[in-house]
């Protein structure tokens, strides 16, 4: 079912405390509800929820019997609706798929609420041998609960509380028995975490949980020092590969009665735990490999001819104008680093450039874009080639905050790649919707004239004619830059400086 927190696709390795409770009366009377809300249940449900993902709702009709068949001729109905505020004061970022900052995209600043209805009916006694002389018993059940998330940043805190409800009866024995009602048996719990991204390999987790019901304190199943039974679970989630992750979890425990065997005292101890794992997802594609043989003939004198006429070109281009280059080093101020600055000469009057012929490819590898940012020349074809062993996506929700230039290329295994030719200026935040910790950048500028700087800010741009230029800058953190340039000798020396 559509649970909140559902223990079907969670990170943690040890499940929901409140998620597993059933609900037996024992001493107290009739009531032996072995439903429970995270077990699998057979029926169907429907769903859905808009495109921004804010509402959602789900209605399903279950048996209740968990995940085995049918066991009484009622059904169950459960319900839930949740809505996200979404907290980004930006008007873009609280728009767009995905906020961006600084140091990239990320979730958006939110809180989610969330509400849940369980309603059943519990029947024992169908067959008459439980209690013999009486018909079947009906006992009516419901559990309820309210769900909160909260996402800042690289912090996520959440939490679920729920209360369960079932009628009960007691059975007199005698010539005919008789039943009564009898105070409901109830419960209630829930538990609480919080997840922090250290880094985007390293995700320190913890959640607390708690079960309150007196039917298991007073019938000692299981037998618990308090009424409340806890449980304190901090943990971490190491990927080490993209298909490789580490956890760990530590389980501190309700404290669990022992008789002493010297002086027959009963004892408490807590029988904590701590397990650990490895995730490992292997995926695997079949790709069929085509080979394809031409032969070219081309006789003596046509290479000949065409080699001449290319040394002519060559010369004449020469004697036309000389290949200069600008080089020279990139300085920062208020900004981590120098490195992945695009420098580029900007649109040059009267002049235009055909679109390159041989396309760029963007690497999609051990859960990055690499590069982080290129420069291309307007009309540039990228290929963004998927070389982890999980699926990727590739979107930009803008280009330079124009919003209708996004573009979604969707989601492909390894070993493929998707083209998309970029023909207008600007830069494009390349996310992945799978990974949202992923970012990088393609700067589209209007000549071929450009580069990117290395980690020490370094820079040169080669092949260009003689002549004045304007020189700019891009940087993911900085402030354009642009300067003038007089390339009148075969090389230019540039000295700029980006500030925060």
């Amino acid at each position: 079912m559509d649970l909140p927190f559902t223990q079907a696709r969670t990170i943690y390795l040890s499940d929901y405390d409140v998620y597993g409770q059933a609900n037996v009366g024992g001493i107290l009377g009739t009531t032996n509800n072995q439903f429970t809300l995270g077990a699998p249940q057979r029926g169907i449900e429907f769903g859905g929820t808009p495109n921004n993902g804010n509402f959602s709702w789900s209605l399903a009709v279950t048996n209740g019997s968990n995940d085995s068949g049918p066991s009484r001729s009622s059904k169950d109905v459960y319900f839930r609706i949740s809505q996200r505020f979404n907290l980004e004061r930006d008007p873009e970022s609280r728009n767009a798929i995905q906020a961006a900052g600084p140091t990239g995209p990320r979730d958006h600043t939110s809180v989610r609420l969330g509400f849940l209805y369980y309603y059943g009916k519990n029947q024992q006694n169908q067959d008459g041998l439980l209690f013999p002389g009486l018909a079947t018993i009906q006992e009516p059940f419901y559990r309820v609960g309210g769900d909160v998330r909260f996402k800042y940043r690289k912090l996520e805190l959440y939490g679920l509380g729920m209360f369960g409800h079932d009628d009960n009866h007691v059975v007199t024995p005698g010539a005919p028995p008789t039943i009564a009602a009898a105070p409901a048996v109830k419960f209630s719990g829930g538990f609480a975490g919080a997840n922090y991204w250290v880094y985007p390999w390293l995700i320190g987790t913890f959640h607390y949980d708690a079960v309150n019901s007196h039917a298991d304190f007073v019938n000692g199943t299981p037998a618990s020092q308090y009424r409340t039974r806890n449980r304190f679970s901090p943990g971490f989630q190491v990927l080490l590969r993209a298909n490789i992750k580490i956890v760990g979890e530590y389980q501190y425990t309700f404290g669990q009665p022992y008789t002493d065997p010297v002086t027959g005292n009963t004892l408490f101890f807590r029988p904590n735990t701590f397990q650990t794992g490895i995730d490992y997802v292997r995926a695997r594609k079949f790709n069929r490999t085509h080979f394809k043989y031409e032969r070219n003939v081309m006789n003596l004198s046509r290479i000949a001819a065409e080699a001449a006429v290319a040394t002519s070109l060559v010369l004449t281009l020469a004697g036309a104008s000389r290949a200069n280059e600008i080089k020279g080093k990139v300085s920062v101020q208020g900004i981590k680093s120098a490195e992945n600055i695009a420098v580029y000469v900007d649109a040059i009057a009267d002049k235009k450039f055909d679109p390159p012929k041989d396309h760029v490819v963007v690497n999609q590898r051990k859960m990055a874009f690499i590069p982080h940012v290129v420069a291309v020349h307007q009309g540039t074809t990228v290929d963004f080639l998927n070389s982890d062993p999980v699926g990727h996506n590739v979107y930009w929700p803008s280009i330079s905050g124009i919003k209708k230039l996004s573009h979604n290329l969707g989601t492909w295994p390894k070993g493929e790649k998707k083209p998309f030719q970029f023909n207008d200026l600007g830069t494009a935040s390349l996310l992945c919707n799978v990974h949202p910790e992923m970012s990088g950048y393609v700067v589209v500028v209007p000549t071929p004239y450009f580069a990117v700087t290395d980690k020490d800010g370094n820079f040169e741009i080669k092949n260009i004619p003689a002549g004045k230029y304007t020189l700019k800058t891009w940087s993911e953190d900085g402030k354009p830059t642009t300067q003038a340039v007089d390339l009148s000798g075969a090389t230019a020396t540039v000295d700029l400086t980006v500030k925060k």
